[in-house]
């Protein structure tokens, strides 16, 4: 036996049914075909509780299968936060982070995730400052962060090296991002139309930059 929801159209609308049917096999027609065995009603107006009292009523004559009562049978002893990963996440992809370090990680071919290290060590100090054996254990016991699977403590330190090594060139990376930003941002104010009244009269803020008068005003 199983569950079967069947559709019916009726006055122009299409209402479900939950049914509990079973396959039998037709003698005269030499096939399987489905008998309801419990009409569960509606399904849009059916009493959720009176089937969970099915279900834990049935449960009692299985052999297998058992029924768990999150409420009851299942005690929370601990959890992983990610919330605060998720935002920092988010931040990091935002700010070309992550972009860049994987680069480099590509580049120089590490047998650990570069981007990864830095990004725990990173949350770490946002969230609960320690060293980096400390990081090392609440890696494997506390953070969930994805992809630090594999991270040890000496994978820690290499990354250190590695970012130290690369620090001109991650700022670098970073203040042209930066800038192509505020190109973007520029491009997009000149090819609008906006309007702004200064004491010499309206002022398009296409212009505003090419005449040293207006800027100032426009501050003002």
């Amino acid at each position: 036996m199983f569950a079967r929801v069947k559709t019916v159209k009726r006055g122009g609308k299409s209402l479900r049914y939950l049914q509990i049917v079973e396959n039998i096999w037709d003698k005269k027609r030499k096939k399987a075909t489905q008998r309801v065995v419990l009409s569960m009603g509606n399904i849009d107006t059916l009493d959720r509780a009176k089937v969970d009292k099915l279900i834990a009523t049935l449960s009692g004559f299985t052999e297998k299968v058992m029924v768990l009562k999150a409420s009851e049978d299942m005690l929370l002893r601990w959890a992983k936060p990610y919330g605060d990963v998720y935002v920092l996440e988010s931040l990091w992809k935002g700010l070309g982070l992550e972009a860049i370090l994987s680069r480099i990680d590509s580049e120089k071919r590490n047998e650990f995730p570069f981007e990864r290290a830095i990004f725990c060590m990173v949350y770490d100090r946002l969230s609960d400052p320690g060293s980096k054996l400390s990081l090392s254990e609440k890696l494997r016991e506390e953070y969930l962060i994805e992809g630090s699977e594999s991270l040890e403590l000496h994978h820690l330190y290499r990354a250190l090296d590695l970012l130290y090594e690369n620090k001109e060139r991650i700022s670098a990376e970073r203040a042209m991002r930066v800038l192509s930003r505020i190109r973007a941002i520029r491009v997009e104010i000149e090819n609008n139309s906006f309007i702004a009244r200064t004491e010499i009269g309206p002022v398009s803020l296409s212009d505003h930059g090419a005449d040293s008068l207006r800027r100032d005003l426009l501050r003002k």
